[in-house]
């Protein structure tokens, strides 16, 4: 015999020990309805215990108007949910994240009816002449009256053009001439590193107005990595004792100069065993290549010396 499945979920849910959590989410969906539309984007439920809900609120202010409206809001869950015995609220400040809500339904606007001017009426037939094909002529003057009626209905909404290319948008430049501005800005950025690698932020802002210090180092980082990466190529295939090409260490140079910001005729021995390490550095100090690393001359490290080092002061190993 086939029984109604409402007066089984409580003793199920009881079951699984998920009453109290059961009790928050049902609290939550009908949140709105309990508090009402005006404290509703303001405060959410965090949890239940016992019988004492946590509210959690973007401000105290708004903990001070749930305790005042504390009654009509135990009233209002007592009616909504009779199971549930909620006798006291706490407030805690912290993020509320807005609960999910419907979006109304917008009426699409009809742009049949929106009437052109008879010039550009006039203009849009002109710019129609060159199609031979009736019904092709047909097509294109009928897509270009409504490229022209939606163009009017943007102005309305207070689209304005864009100042570069003319597009209707809400902005002063589009997202397409945006994009383009930061492409030739990062150009830029490049080109002037690359003839002044020692320049600093604050003279490259002197250059490129508005230009951003997180910019300004990335840009710096990945010219450097270029140079590495032509760097290390072109070194691995030098025989021991060869002459540096000036072509490298010119390569070395540049990336000394980025490195440490200084400029060439400022450079010091310490500025290049920085940038290129002991062994490169003093290849390009005597401008002859170095023997390949030899791995069997790698000081091998004493597991007995960490061993001592951890050694305590007060160890009985050491008495």
């Amino acid at each position: 015999m086939l029984r109604p499945l409402g007066p089984s979920l409580p003793p199920a849910v009881e079951g699984l020990g998920v009453t109290q959590k059961l009790a928050r989410f049902q609290i939550q969906a009908s949140w709105p309805e309990l508090v009402g539309t005006r404290l509703a984007p303001y405060c959410a439920p965090q949890k239940l215990q016992g019988r004492m809900l946590w509210i959690r609120v973007r401000a105290p202010v708004w903990s001070q108007e749930i305790m005042l409206l504390q009654d009509s809001i135990l009233n209002a869950i007592h009616k909504r949910f009779p199971r549930l015995r909620v006798e006291q609220l706490r407030c805690q400040v912290g993020v509320v994240v807005p609960t999910f809500t419907e979006a109304p339904v917008s009426v699409p606007e009809d742009l049949a009816a929106i009437e052109l001017p008879r010039s550009v009426e006039y203009r849009l037939e002109r710019l129609a002449e060159g199609v031979e094909d009736p019904d092709l002529r047909a097509s294109f003057l009928r897509a270009l009256r409504q490229k022209e009626r939606r163009d009017v209905w943007l102005r309305s909404q207070g689209a304005m053009p864009c100042q570069l290319c003319g597009v209707l948008q809400d902005r002063r430049l589009c997202i397409g001439c945006r994009q383009e501005r930061d492409r030739e800005r990062r150009r830029k950025l490049f080109q002037l590193i690359g003839r002044q690698p020692w320049i600093s932020f604050a003279e490259a802002r002197s250059h490129l107005k508005a230009l951003r210090q997180g910019d300004f180092h990335t840009a710096r980082h990945q010219l450097r990595s270029i140079f590495l990466l032509s760097y290390y190529q072109q070194r691995d295939v030098l025989q021991t004792g060869e002459v540096l090409p000036p072509p490298l260490r010119n390569l070395m140079l540049q990336i000394c100069m980025l490195t440490t910001q200084t400029p060439w005729d400022q450079l010091l021995d310490r500025h290049i065993y920085f940038s290129l390490g002991k062994t490169w550095g003093n290849a390009y100090l005597e401008d002859k290549a170095p023997p390949p690393f030899d791995k069997s001359k790698r000081k091998k490290k004493d597991p007995e010396a960490g061993a001592r080092a951890n050694v305590r002061p007060d160890d009985p190993g050491l008495s």
